[in-house]
């Protein structure tokens, strides 16, 4: 995570109707994104970085709760050749995100709402 760069936010998009009963998404096939994704920003390489750091700092998790995950948003994190290197999908309801589809981990409050005012 360290090399990341570049960062694309996706929202899932509640209200459409293949995507009203699905919790837990995977962001992209390898090749193609979930249609219930649509691309939310770009960030930029300093707001990627903060993002990583928020990431990287073992502050910013608590325990998880691996029974409440229901995706809101997702990223892809490129390198410097833009080159996909992982995704995280997160759960603001729950406070969980997942890397590269593992189990949840917690973000506490503070870092839940730090990503929240960059990535919305």
């Amino acid at each position: 995570m360290g090399k990341t760069a570049f960062i694309n936010v996706y929202k899932m998009l509640r209200n459409s109707p293949n995507c009203l009963d699905k919790k837990n998404l995977i962001l992209h096939d390898g090749n193609n994104i979930d249609p219930c994704f649509h691309l939310k920003r770009k960030l930029s390489p300093l707001l990627a970085k903060r993002v990583v750091e928020i990431f990287l700092n073992r502050n910013s998790y608590g325990k998880p709760d691996p029974n409440c995950f229901s995706t809101d948003y997702a990223m892809i994190l490129f390198d410097k050749e833009k080159k996909n290197i992982g995704t995280i999908t997160m759960s603001l309801i729950c406070n969980n995100l997942s890397f590269n589809n593992r189990p949840p981990i917690k973000l506490t409050n503070k870092a839940k709402n730090e990503l929240v005012k960059i990535i919305r």
